[in-house]
Parts: structure tokens; sequence; C-alpha cells
């Protein structure tokens, strides 16, 4: 309501400026500090906010390239994807078309500036004619308010042709179909490593230049994000809050009990797009991919050969251990490689039981109400439940 009665109860102390939330005068008194509360690891320049921090570390992901080039064992990465950088806010840009019509609203903003800062003000409300009739939200310009009326519609028009998934606009259709082909077009200049959307690589970014406020008891690891503190504690406490309906197994975090959900739902996702063929999990697939592209990454040190796979290198360097120490053990068991995803084990009957995960088959059922499971000890963990109910 204070957007149309006006009414800003929050005052700087410093300036005597108002405004209509606390949040918003919090930020206003880092520009009263003569300290910059972010600081860029790269060139040292300082920021009062964490988002301009997160700016500018696009514009340096812009103008780098990983350290040394892309090793040769690495397959050909997906062309990179421009960040165009506005240089009046800081916004960033995948198209320089997109940056040019953003600039229209700077220049119409050169008469809207403030008497007391020369800064810019936010566009009037003439300036977004399209309003809607719902909600009230208005836009400048009319398919931008197509695109948001879906909201409200439920409309979901572009489809994923690989799963059938549905999408309310064709940007986060684009975005999704990253999912099967395993495109990570957004790669970090100081690590290399790839992403599939640009959020997840200016987010990444912020571990390379960016405070990193949170600090964990147990082992002092720090984080940028609370979130992912409560996420690394979990590795201390074995909490695991995210537990699959089907077969009561738990996960400390929800990506992995999506991914073990496609156990139960036969889902393939990530799809070759060389053969066609389909896997559960990305990295199944990219491993796939060195069958194609003939990579590989894995090499040994003593004599310089070098695998696809790193169960390959690790079964290589046994040979290098020497004949004493396989005499005194006995003779080894083969690994075991299974057919379907290439995963290998060094005992033939780890082979078997992870072999259940591909044929479905369920050979432990409950006696007291039929409920049959892949291994033994996800029936002793169910069983529990009824121990329970007896007692209670």
């Amino acid at each position: 309501m204070r957007t149309h009665t006006d009414e800003r109860p929050h005052t700087c102390h410093l300036c005597g400026h108002r405004f209509r939330q606390s949040s918003h005068l919090n930020k206003h008194l880092q520009t009263h500090s003569s300290e910059p509360a972010f600081l860029c690891a790269e060139c040292g320049q300082g920021f009062q906010r964490r988002a301009r921090l997160t700016q500018h570390l696009l514009a340096h992901a812009q103008d780098q390239k990983p350290p040394g080039g892309t090793p040769e064992t690495k397959p050909p990465a997906p062309p990179e994807l421009t960040v165009v950088l506005c240089s009046h806010c800081g916004q960033t840009f995948q198209r320089r078309s997109s940056l040019k019509r953003h600039l229209r609203i700077h220049a119409k903003d050169k008469g809207h500036q403030c008497s007391e800062c020369s800064g810019s003000l936010r566009p009037g409300p003439e300036r977004r004619p399209y309003v809607c009739g719902e909600c009230g939200k208005a836009f400048r310009r009319s398919e931008h308010l197509g695109a948001h009326w879906r909201v409200h519609t439920g409309e979901r028009p572009f489809s994923c042709q690989v799963c059938g998934r549905s999408f309310s606009q064709s940007s986060q259709l684009v975005c999704h179909q990253r999912v099967h082909t395993g495109e990570k077009p957004y790669g970090c200049p100081h690590c290399g490593k790839r992403f599939m959307r640009r959020a997840g690589l200016a987010r990444h970014l912020l571990t390379h230049g960016g405070p990193r406020p949170h600090h964990c008891t147990q082992c002092g690891k720090s984080f940028s994000q609370t979130q992912d503190l409560a996420r690394h504690r979990r590795s201390h406490t074995g909490e695991k809050p995210c537990r699959c309906s089907e077969c009561g197994e738990g996960f400390s975090q929800s990506a992995h009990l999506a991914r073990h959900q496609r156990i139960h739902t036969g889902e393939k996702p990530h799809v070759c797009d060389t053969c066609g063929h389909r896997f559960r999990n990305s990295s199944n697939l990219a491993r796939h991919r060195r069958s194609h592209t003939g990579e590989r990454p894995y090499s040994c040190e003593q004599c310089g050969r070098s695998f696809r796979r790193n169960a390959h290198l690790q079964r290589h360097l046994a040979t290098h251990a020497g004949a004493g120490d396989e005499a005194a053990s006995g003779p080894a068991e083969p690994p075991q490689e299974c057919p379907e995803c290439g995963k290998v084990f060094s005992r033939s009957c780890n082979l078997l039981r992870h072999m259940l995960v591909h044929t479905g088959a369920r050979p432990y059922s409950c006696t007291q109400c039929g409920r049959s499971f892949s291994r033994n000890s996800h029936l002793l963990r169910h069983l529990r439940t009824h121990a329970r109910e007896t007692l209670y």
C-alpha cells in the first residue's frame, strides 16, 4: 500500500533520505560507508552490493579465457555465448541486439535525473503502457505482456520434443533442452567449469572473487551463500532430509533425489546427439560421448598411457604395483564392467547388485504388506516402519 500512499517511514540518520522499506534503507546506508562490502579478487575494485560484484565478474568472464587454454584431452567445448555488458547499469545480455534495445531505456531517461546526485531515476509509469488487467503489472512492450499473461492462464505452448515437458516461454524451453543435449555454453575463465545457465556461472564466479562470510564450525570451510553452508553441514551430520517415496532411500540434496527417482520412473532425459542413446545421468552421457570423440582424459603418470574412464586407469595402475603384492594376496578377481552404463566393480557380487538398478527387479518382498525392494537393506529399513506401528 505504501506504493500508492507514498509513505516512507524509514529515514537515513546521515542524510535524511526516506525509504518505503527497511531493506532499501540498509542498502542506502552502505553508500555512506567508505569501505566497500564486496571486493573483486581479479582487479581489486570494490562494490557496495553483491549484485554489482556479480555483474562486474561477468565482465571479466567476457574478456578472459581459461588459463593455459583448453587441454588437448578435453572434447571441443560448445561455442561460448557472448556476455554483453551495459556500461550504464551493468546489466548483461546475450545478444548485442538486446543491448541496443535496452539502451533506449537509458536514452529516454536522460531527462529524468536526480537533482541531488545526478543518478538516473526509474522510468515513470507512462513508459510502461502495457498493463496486465489481472494483476496490474505494467510492461514496456506488448510481447512482454503477452508472455506474462500466460502466468495467469497457465498456458504452456512450448513443448520439448524429447520428454514432452512444456513451458510458458520459449527461452525456458531452450534452457531446458540443454538437459538432454548436455550443452553447457557458459564457461568459467578461472577454472574452466561449465554451466547450462548464465545464472549458474554468475553464482559460481562469486566463489572465485566474492566474499565467503559463512563458515562451517566443523571444518572451517567457507561459503558465499547460506544455503551452500547448510547443504555442506549435512556432510558432517549425515542428515538426509530428501526421502524417496518409492523405496525410502534418503539423500542430502534434492538434486540427488531427483536423479535417483529416474531409477523408478525409467526416465532417461540425456540423449547422445551422435547415436541417440539415452542415459539417466549427464555423467553417463559424458562418459559415453568419449566413445565417439576418442577422448582419453585419464593419464598414467608413470608411463603416460591414457584412458577414457578413471576405473580403467585404476585397473592399469595395478600393473605397476609389482608382482610381489599380487602373489601375497592371491589371484585377484578381474574387474567387472556393467554392460548398460559402463560402471566398473571390483567384485562380481557388486555388479549383480548394481544390475538390479537397470533391470528394475525387486527380489526382496515384505511379508506383511507385500511391498518389494531391490536391496535387502531397503527391506530391513522398511520393516522398521511396521515395528513402530506395533509399538504405538
